[in-house]
């Protein structure tokens, strides 16, 4: 049987997505269920055993100290773990990324983790480019590494195009379709310098279209079917399907260009960022000046 995760809040409607969540992906093997109470969770706790208590208060952690690991759910995207909260997530992170701190936290999980990498530039795509495909070659000596040129206009793969040619359109579609067609579309892609990749998009419309939802099942499903260790992204636009891949992935390479560091648009995609709260996209930043 699965490994369980208990998750106590405050509010049951967050709760249940969550949990709905964690209970849909099948790549996790972690079951989740819910509790309305105190009471509750003592009751289970009785018979049953969990593996982690996810709760907004940290009252809780008493009720868990000799039964399970406890994680507390801040309301502050600043809060850090300490000695006398080890495990602390951030509430308000997308379902995914707090799927991806549960996972980091309990050992019991059979999903084989797999390491996303995002290179951005708001600034200049070509110098991203050469970066993203050094990163790719360096990764490729340490495990499968796949790059996907998530690029309005990427000409990745596409010089000599072929009928047979495996585009960045044709991951997209299949991944909304059913496994089978994503085991056979990811089975012997093309190479370069040792690591895998899809040809550039057809349409732009593909990327600028495509929804957070969409991007966690992608990436998810590249997990799952494509056996890589490290997954590679492209990107120098931004949209809400392109904000779900930054808060997804491991670390964000911001690429800059200039002699004097941080480059303009870089500085203002920064400012930006901080103004909406995205404190899980800062985080993950490491800025890169070429």
């Amino acid at each position: 049987m699965d490994p369980t995760l208990g998750i106590l809040v405050s509010s049951p409607g967050y709760a249940k997505r969550l949990a709905d969540y964690f209970n849909t992906r099948r790549d996790v093997g972690l079951r989740a269920v819910t509790f309305r109470t105190t009471d509750e969770l003592k009751g289970y706790l009785s018979t049953k055993s969990l593996t982690l208590l996810l709760s907004d208060d940290i009252s809780n952690r008493e009720i868990t100290a000799d039964k399970c690991r406890f994680c507390y759910l801040s309301d502050d995207p600043e809060a850090e773990p300490s000695g006398d909260m080890p495990d602390v997530i951030f509430k308000f992170r997308s379902a995914s990324a707090i799927v991806r701190s549960v996972l980091s936290l309990n050992p019991e999980t059979s999903v084989s983790f797999n390491h996303i990498y995002t290179v951005f530039s708001p600034a200049s795509n070509e110098t991203a480019c050469r970066y993203a495909y050094a990163l790719c070659t360096r990764l490729s000596g340490e495990g499968r590494t796949l790059f996907l040129s998530w690029e309005l206009f990427g000409a990745m793969g596409r010089e000599k195009a072929t009928q047979e040619q495996r585009t960045i359109s044709d991951l997209l579609f299949t991944a909304r379709k059913n496994e089978t067609g994503m085991r056979k579309l990811m089975s012997g892609l093309p190479s370069r310098d040792g690591w895998d990749y899809f040809a550039g998009t057809e349409y732009y419309a593909d990327l600028w279209q495509y929804s957070p939802g969409e991007m966690e099942r992608l990436i998810r499903e590249c997990k799952q079917y494509g056996g890589y260790e490290n997954i590679v992204f492209l990107c120098g636009f931004f949209s809400p399907g392109v904000e779900a891949l930054l808060e997804c992935s491991d670390v964000i390479y911001l690429v800059s260009t200039g002699p004097e560091g941080r480059d303009v648009r870089s500085n203002e995609f920064i400012r930006q960022m901080k103004y909406a709260g995205k404190q899980a996209i800062l985080t993950r930043i490491k800025e890169v000046c070429l």
